[in-house]
């Protein structure tokens, strides 16, 4: 079982401090990875909106201005003067397939620079009128950044058309591009209303070789407000691709799409091999959250290029129409910083580790050395090698005042023993004095009053020799005085016996001249023998206590 206890100090101190650098470290690199990641992250969040805030916004003046040219087309005197010109020599034409043979099959400019031909060779009303108006129309279109610019007059006859696509010279309601965009906003201007634009949205456009193509279009209408037409442009997707794709502020990977509500885009991406227009982008998390008006930032979702990506899409009105505008970073980008960061906190924590670790060494060094002479002179003292010169008593720390207890306690330790070997002498002159005071007793005891103790005691015993010593003699003294007082007690026991015995046998010889007193006498007589029967006793108890005390 692992015992943290039985680990050094000089390896638990480094590891404890190498522990709590590195904790902290990682903490505080945690921490501020997390909150930089955050930050980041929010930070990418608001630039995604502004990115998409100001694309929406330059959209929406584009398609503003867009529409107020357009409106002002109808009231340019000279496209009216045009249409009602192209009007009657388009009627005039007996077979309108000449105008396609004259401006597009017989062209001699390449097919995107057929508009470089002002006039047909033909002697025709059309194309001395073609001549007049084609390099104004020209110019509008080149101005203005349309595709084309064409004149419809209100039975859906294409009568002029600057870029002179395959629908030039042909009907928008009978032709085969009757369901073109092109048709749908000549219906919507002729049957719409004075000064107001009509907006078909990108679609595939069969007559410019299937590339998508929206229209805007607006009536003409004469002074009687009669139909006299319908102007349309073909907008140019290359305008709404150089706002959208701006790279400002999208970074390596950020990209900025429209999309419209049937999923399909409507703009190209600004990456090769990107998503061209009207690619689908149905069943993408963001495409479905802007266009269900939710437009909610996603920070996880898959981008066109297939990666994780940041996405922030809102609603925009263009001519009308709700589209969506979405702008999205990819996740790696967004991240990169706060990775370089996480990084560098990595790094710089392995060198405070380091750091720590040479600092732990270092401080446990301070400690554990003389720690480690501290314990030395313990372990000395446990050998009564009582001999210590610690340095570290000087010291004011707890390893100083360590090193001070065991001075002290060296101190202590060295008066103990010196008091112990004291005691030891003393115990052992103690007991040899017992001894020999015991066996003095012991002597006293047989009855021995003669023997004394006459080598003198270290110290004060001496005085208990002596003590003993005049007890023994006084005892002596004490005992000859008892045998001689017995002895005189017994010589007058003696004197009394034979005075008892005398006045005994001088009263029996007067017994005869005393019977007169014979009562008194008989008292007499028997108080001087219970006297000499006390006499007897005395003299026995004298000669007793004269034998002990001859034997003590």
């Amino acid at each position: 079982m692992f015992n943290p206890s039985a680990i050094p100090v000089s390896r638990k101190l480094p590891a404890v401090i190498v522990g709590l650098c590195l904790c902290a470290s990682f903490s505080i690199a945690i921490v501020s990875y997390s909150d930089f990641r955050a930050n980041i992250l929010e930070e990418a969040r608001r630039d995604l909106r502004l990115t998409a805030d100001n694309r929406s916004a330059a959209l929406q003046t584009w398609s503003e201005t867009v529409e107020d040219s357009v409106r002002g087309l109808a009231q340019d005197p000279t496209l009216t003067a045009a249409l009602n010109s192209f009007t009657t020599s388009f009627n005039l034409m007996i077979d309108r397939r000449g105008l396609q043979a004259a401006y597009i099959t017989d062209n001699p400019h390449a097919v995107d620079q057929r508009e470089l031909l002002d006039q047909a060779p033909e002697s025709v009303p059309y194309h001395f009128q073609h001549g007049q108006f084609h390099p104004y129309f020209r110019k509008v279109k080149d101005t203005d950044g349309y595709y084309d610019l064409l004149l419809l007059n209100p039975d859906g006859d294409v009568l002029y058309s600057v870029a002179k696509a395959e629908d030039y010279a042909t009907n928008m309601l009978t032709g085969r591009f009757r369901t073109s965009g092109l048709a749908q906003a000549f219906e919507a201007a002729r049957d719409g209303i004075a000064g107001a634009v009509y907006f078909a949205d990108f679609s595939v456009y069969a007559p410019s070789g299937d590339p998508a193509s929206a229209f805007l279009s607006t009536p003409i209408l004469d002074a009687n407000e009669n139909l006299l037409g319908v102007v349309a442009v073909r907008l140019p997707n290359s305008q709404i691709n150089a706002i959208v794709n701006n790279p400002r502020g999208l970074g390596d990977t950020g990209e900025v799409y429209l999309v419209g509500p049937d999923r399909m885009t409507r703009s190209e991406s600004r990456f090769d091999g990107g998503h061209s227009l009207l690619s689908d982008l149905s069943g993408l998390l963001q495409v479905e959250s802007v266009l269900g008006e939710q437009g909610e930032f996603i920070p996880d979702a898959v981008g066109l290029s297939g990666v994780e990506v940041l996405a922030k899409g809102q609603q925009v009105q263009v001519f009308g129409q709700e589209w969506g505008i979405l702008s999205e970073v990819a996740r790696s980008q967004v991240e990169a910083p706060a990775l370089a960061m996480r990084n560098k906190m990595a790094l710089t924590s392995l060198v405070v580790a380091a750091l720590s670790t040479l600092l732990g060494w270092l401080i446990a060094r301070s400690f554990v050395l003389p720690l480690s002479r501290v314990g030395a002179a313990m372990g000395g003292l446990a050998d009564k090698n009582y001999n210590i010169d610690l340095a570290e008593e000087k010291r004011g720390d707890e390893i100083g005042h360590i090193a001070q207890t065991v001075v002290a306690l060296s101190a202590r330790l060295r008066a103990s023993d010196k008091a112990e070997e004291e005691r030891r002498i003393l115990q052992a002159q103690q007991a040899q004095i017992v001894g020999r005071v015991g066996q003095a007793l012991s002597e006293l005891a047989e009855g021995d009053l003669t023997h004394t103790i006459n080598t003198p005691f270290e110290g004060e015993y001496d005085t208990l020799r002596q003590n003993f010593n005049r007890t023994v003699a006084t005892l002596n003294a004490t005992l000859g005085t008892v045998v001689g007082r017995a002895g005189d007690i017994r010589q007058r026991a003696s004197t009394m016996s034979a005075d008892s015995d005398d006045l005994s046998r001088r009263t029996e010889n007067q017994a005869a001249t005393l019977e007169q007193t014979a009562a008194a006498l008989d008292e007499l007589t028997t108080s001087v023998k219970a006297a000499a029967d006390g006499a007897r006793k005395v003299e026995s108890v004298v000669n007793d206590a004269r034998k002990d005390a001859e034997e003590s």
